[in-house]
């Protein structure tokens, strides 16, 4: 129900939305964002087919991104990577993905795979390839019994404003399985079970990322009031382990945790007026034998979609999460984060979208009571205008300032960016 790790959609994800590919296509594009994040979002910008709308059963996609970052690794203001490096770099990204969408009957299988390239300029010591699968199949014994398995892998680059200024490339590797099931038991009442297990590791150790695998059950009573309107309440349960074991203090990490979760989420519809999902619910982690690491809080977030006119919708995203952070200055952090963007659409052709976001991240639970508290507030603004010049030709360009905050000095930064996007739909 409420993800423990706050998704940060990338431009190109916005931008390919509701798009429906059904031959090769091309995308070229520069964008700010970081290197995984960006390979992510351009996977589901080129190969993504919308849930309710009838997909092809063969799809492919390829694609070359140019990405220019003005402060690629985050670094504070005149300060240069390694004392005497360029700050700003050129990401270069070359792919190719492949997806198959086919119904039986009562089941469909959905898969998307892709692969891509890395190369970094001047930096080619980072230049790495990844790849990411990913697959869904929609599974029904009756009309009133239904469920979904999903799986799904990647390895790709961790982002750069996680590590700073590196000599090698560190990997990332993230896996979800999951199995749901739920049973339509009365004409609005749903329960659901759900079993999943996640994997979020680095091959070196940031404490940006919590690198980490877990197995989780989950059960949820729903009950559908009309249509899309929903309320209903959930219990998870959870047991995982660390696996960053180089981080700092190693002889304080306690790997084995259990984990609880129990909360309210409510969903809503009013046909062109309004569209979202309220959540809130209480967190509790718990460690075998080294209990100064436990963490417990009060966790939700709200988004809402409001229709101003005819030409203009409001997006708002609120919300709060905790997150493990086992360093030798904390053991968890606090993250509350807000985003508004403000959609117009000038003409048929062109939509203008100035976009606000801020993220505030407090780190908590140092197992040195002399050790000090790391706050930092990053704060993104940009401005995005779309041309449909053509039926299979889409334009887009975005600019950004993105600055952070902190109480630390060497992990605030100013970074100013442009990007244009070309998109060719075949």
């Amino acid at each position: 129900m409420l993800q423990k790790k706050t998704a940060r959609p990338a431009t190109l994800r916005r931008l390919g939305s509701s798009i429906r590919f059904r031959l090769p296509a091309i995308a070229i594009s520069l964008s700010v964002t970081a290197a995984a994040q960006a390979d992510q979002g351009l996977i589901q910008y080129a190969m993504r087919v919308p849930r309710e709308a009838e997909a092809d059963t063969l799809r492919f996609a390829a694609f070359q991104v140019e990405r220019y970052d003005s402060n690629f690794f985050r670094l504070p203001d005149g300060v240069n990577p390694n004392g005497n490096g360029l700050r700003s770099a050129v990401t270069s990204t070359t792919g190719f993905g492949v997806g198959f969408d086919k119904s039986y009957g009562l089941q469909r299988l959905v898969v998307d795979a892709a692969i891509t390239r890395d190369h970094y300029a001047p930096y080619g010591n980072l230049d790495f390839t990844g790849y990411t699968l990913a697959s869904n199949y929609y599974w029904s014994v009756t009309p009133d019994v239904t469920g979904n398995v999903i799986f799904d892998h990647s390895r790709l680059p961790t982002d750069y404003e996680f590590t700073s200024f590196r000599t090698q490339n560190n990997p990332r590797t993230t896996q979800n399985a999951r199995f749901d099931i739920e049973w339509k038991a009365g004409a609005a009442l749903h329960p659901r079970l759900s079993f999943y297990a996640n994997e979020d590791t680095t091959k070196d150790p940031t404490f940006q990322v919590e690198s980490y695998k877990a197995r989780n059950a989950e059960l949820a009573l729903v009950y559908l009031f009309r249509s899309y309107n929903s309320a209903q309440v959930y219990v998870r349960g959870s047991r995982g382990n660390n696996t960053n074991n180089n981080a700092d203090p190693s002889l304080l990490l306690n790997n084995d945790f259990t984990e609880g979760e129990a909360g309210f989420l409510v969903r809503w519809q009013v046909n062109g007026v309004t569209k979202g999902e309220a959540a809130v619910g209480r967190v509790q982690r718990n460690y075998s034998t080294f209990n100064q690491r436990d963490f417990d809080g009060i966790v939700g977030h709200l988004n809402l979609d409001y229709t101003l006119t005819g030409k203009s919708t409001l997006r708002m995203m609120a919300g709060r999460t905790l997150n493990s952070s086992q360093t030798n200055f904390s053991s968890y952090y606090v993250e509350d984060y807000a985003k508004t963007s403000l959609e117009y659409a000038v003409t048929g052709k062109i939509i203008v979208r100035p976009i606000f976001q801020i993220r505030r991240q407090e780190y908590r639970g140092s197992p040195f009571p002399v050790a000090s508290t790391l706050k930092e507030t990053t704060r993104d603004t940009s401005l995005q205008v779309e041309y449909a010049a053509l039926r299979s030709v889409d334009l887009a360009v975005a600019l950004t300032r993105s600055s952070r905050n902190a109480s630390d000095p060497t992990l605030q930064f100013v970074d100013r960016s442009a990007s244009v996007s070309a998109r060719i739909k075949f």
